[in-house]
């Protein structure tokens, strides 16, 4: 974070607008979750009169870093003094959308959580601790709209943070229960039979997030990525796995929102050890060091 060598009447400006900022009304949902949210476009219209009158603007930059899309959200006061802060996503794939249509949909999503960080906003329902059950399937599913966010799979995929599937016992598997944490074997294993009772792929929000938690904890390690992506997919490219693969994978990965009150979603501690073995095992196999 930057910030200008005084803040004194930054401060004092901010102090007496939260105190008269309205509260920004909810006006979108989230087709997975349910649960509401203010979009960008309502934050910045509740917002604006008030920072007017207190002499506080906001600005957003935009930058591209390598394979990554970067977010500056300047908090500004007619005095000179500022605060800044940059996040930056890796940018990831996504079937049918192109590289600036990826790009745009994670410039809005980091926009809108930055521009309502900095200012105190609440534009969120608190879902944290909310046991997420499983919801009758409506005939038509809400339409995605590119300001849908990111979020965690869909109630069908959840499953118990104990154990991904719950197999019931066979003679192919002796009559074993896959437990956690998982071994890199026991893993693909688990996956590829979710993957098959799945009756849904993956959809394009689900997609999304998969793609950015997975791009976000390889970085620029690619072939240590392709090489765990055909292990446990037999797929060395994102592109090239089934949609049921990847609803299976993110299943798996269990996404929680971030201590650090971001509000963004992180890969579970418990998918970390059990990635963190993979990659181990595939790299050690292929005469390499894991980079982790």
């Amino acid at each position: 974070m930057n910030h200008s060598e005084t803040l004194a009447k930054l401060a004092d400006a901010l102090a007496k607008a939260q105190a008269e900022m309205p509260v920004v009304k909810f006006n979108s949902i989230n087709p997975f979750l349910k649960n509401k949210y203010a979009d960008l476009g309502a934050l910045i219209e509740t917002s604006r009169p008030v920072l007017q009158k207190y002499g506080l603007a906001v600005s957003q930059l935009v930058s591209g870093e390598g394979d990554a899309v970067s977010v500056e959200t300047v908090l500004l006061h007619s005095s000179g003094e500022f605060i800044a802060s940059k996040i930056s996503l890796p940018l990831g794939e996504e079937k049918g959308k192109s590289s600036a249509q990826v790009a745009g949909s994670i410039i809005t999503y980091l926009r809108r959580y930055t521009y309502a960080a900095a200012l105190g906003m609440y534009a969120d329902e608190d879902t944290d601790g909310t046991t997420l059950k499983p919801q009758p399937r409506a005939e038509k599913s809400a339409a995605h709209t590119p300001e849908s966010e990111p979020t965690r799979n869909e109630a069908e995929l959840i499953s118990e943070p104990e154990t991904v599937v719950e197999d019931k016992p066979d003679a192919t598997k002796g009559g074993k229960k896959w437990s956690r944490p998982f071994t890199p074997e026991s893993l693909k294993e688990a996956l590829w039979v979710k993957a098959q009772k799945i009756s849904n792929p993956a959809n394009e929000a689900q997609t999304k997030l998969f793609t950015a938690l997975w791009m976000e904890y390889f970085g620029k390690r690619d072939d240590e990525r392709r090489l765990v992506q055909e292990y446990l997919t037999g797929k060395k490219s994102l592109k090239e796995i089934d949609g049921r693969m990847l609803a299976a994978m993110l299943d798996w990965l269990k996404p929680e929102k971030s201590p650090d009150g971001s509000g963004m979603y992180v890969i579970s501690k418990l998918a970390l050890q059990e990635l963190a073995a993979v990659v181990k095992f595939v790299t050690e196999a292929n005469g390499q060091q894991a980079l982790i």
